[in-house]
């Protein structure tokens, strides 16, 4: 799983990370709303509060050490009080080198809270596999170190804090999908489901390491030891597309990092990621992408 997660990871092309830290007594209220293509992670440093989903009924207590991932940023609301119906007690806001502090109060806080934001490519598989939103709890043995060296990083002036502030949170992203798979491996859907299957791990490894190969279904099925039909049934079944339009979208969001990360040809592209010629890969990139791979180039 850790090649294919990798592999995932690259494919999303993520950006961002802890953006803004908490720091909040007495009573208080932060609304979140829905942001396209961006992924939402909150890190409970110290105390307790409140998380509630749009379109849930109840609340969700949070507690130190809690991290809560939503893949797709639904809106949602953190708050002192359980009913988080609290909205006149929004914090003040102020800045700290790269960081937005949000802080209510003197003193002490009763809640602390790193916020990250990160943005994604739309169109890679990770983030829509993964559910709408998720919560785990890392061990100390690897958050405590973290979040100590983003405070370092946050309360001094070093030079280049914000790449490391970034790749720490990318660390830390990481970290905690590995975790949610670890604890939940039926909780989620398409190739992360799929590839939990013993009938299919080794095939969609292999797709995921060389998509560029020619994939016949007579290879396929050598691959994964089943039937034609079998490989049709299960595949399907399990991640919820046949084996060409999988094996198609991982070679276009191979070609989508190839096309933002070197200055390869189009041409070389569509040879590299497994496209028989230059008017085949145009036309698929963008059927999937709403865009020429020459716009995609240049956003």
């Amino acid at each position: 799983m850790s090649d294919s997660l990798d592999k995932l990871i690259q494919f999303a092309q993520i950006s961002g990370g802890i953006d803004t830290q908490c720091q909040l007594q007495g009573d208080w209220f932060l609304k979140h709303n829905h942001q396209p293509e961006k992924a939402v992670v909150h890190i409970v440093v110290e105390g307790e509060g409140y998380l509630k989903i749009a379109g849930e009924k109840q609340s969700h207590l949070l507690k130190t050490g809690d991290v809560i991932f939503f893949s797709r940023a639904a809106p949602h609301i953190l708050s002192s009080q359980c009913s988080c119906e609290n909205s006149m007690d929004i914090p003040l806001v102020d800045s700290r080198g790269c960081i937005q502090i949000k802080h209510k109060g003197v003193g002490k806080s009763d809640f602390t809270l790193f916020c990250a934001h990160f943005s994604y490519d739309k169109y890679a598989t990770l983030f829509y596999d993964l559910p709408e939103w998720l919560s785990v709890h890392l061990p100390d043995s690897l958050l405590q170190p973290l979040l100590a060296l983003l405070k370092q990083e946050i309360s001094g002036e070093n030079i280049g804090s914000q790449q490391v502030i970034d790749s720490l949170s990318v660390v830390l992203l990481i970290a905690i999908i590995r975790r949610y798979l670890d604890d939940n491996p039926a909780d989620t859907g398409g190739l992360l489901r799929g590839i939990q299957d013993h009938r299919l791990t080794a095939l969609l490894n292999g797709i995921l390491r060389s998509p560029e190969e020619d994939w016949s279904i007579e290879k396929m099925m050598i691959k994964s030891h089943l039937s034609r039909a079998q490989l049709m049934r299960v595949f399907k079944q399990q991640v919820g597309v046949t084996p060409h339009v999988f094996l198609q979208k991982i070679r276009l969001q191979q070609a989508a990092v190839l096309l933002k990360r070197t200055a390869h040809s189009i041409c070389n592209i569509a040879l590299l990621t497994g496209f028989q010629s230059e008017t085949h890969f145009i036309k698929s990139f963008k059927k999937m992408y709403e865009m020429t791979p020459s716009v995609y180039r240049k956003r």
